[in-house]
């Protein structure tokens, strides 16, 4: 491609933006508000893009109402669009709230509430968020051996876990 900002996320992926999926950032400030969505300035020269649905939970007929030009916001990064060059972020607070975006922004030991979603004679299906499963061997569901996990545990019950 002749277009430099994709050339270079070929060799250095999403890190020419300096952000990453899942990032919070506080204070963007909106540019430009169209009929599609709203146009935000990043602080690294970037620039974001918040489409209409994306701007708040309850759905909004007047951009222009919540979000002129000049007024300050909290993002999420929700993903790239190398074509425009543009980052496309949400400012809805449903997002803002979820703690987990993606795999990447799960840490290793760190106790979380899921919600078991399925069990099998060989372990737990997990629910961590909306779009986030995992799995829990029968060996790793208590400190003693469970032979029937169905007494222990039920469907739709949260428990906490070690991821």
């Amino acid at each position: 491609s002749v277009v430099e900002h994709i050339e270079l996320s070929r060799y250095y992926g999403d890190a020419c933006y300096n952000l990453k999926k899942g990032d919070m950032i506080e204070d963007v400030e909106v540019v430009r508000v169209t009929k599609r969505g709203v146009y935000i300035s990043l602080d690294n020269d970037n620039t974001g893009f918040v489409h209409l649905k994306k701007l708040q939970d309850k759905e909004t007929e007047k951009v222009g109402a919540n979000f002129k030009a000049g007024t300050q916001h909290k993002a999420r990064v929700m993903g790239f669009r190398l074509l425009d060059n543009l980052v496309q972020l949400s400012l809805r607070q449903s997002d803002l709230d979820k703690p987990f975006l993606s795999y990447h922004d799960i840490k290793v030991c760190n106790v979380v509430m899921v919600t078991i979603v399925s069990i099998e004679d060989f372990g737990l299906v997990v629910k961590l968020a909306d779009n986030i499963r995992g799995f829990v061997p029968k060996i790793h569901m208590a400190d003693i051996n469970i032979k029937n996990p169905a007494l222990k545990f039920k469907q739709n019950q949260k428990v906490k876990a070690r991821c």
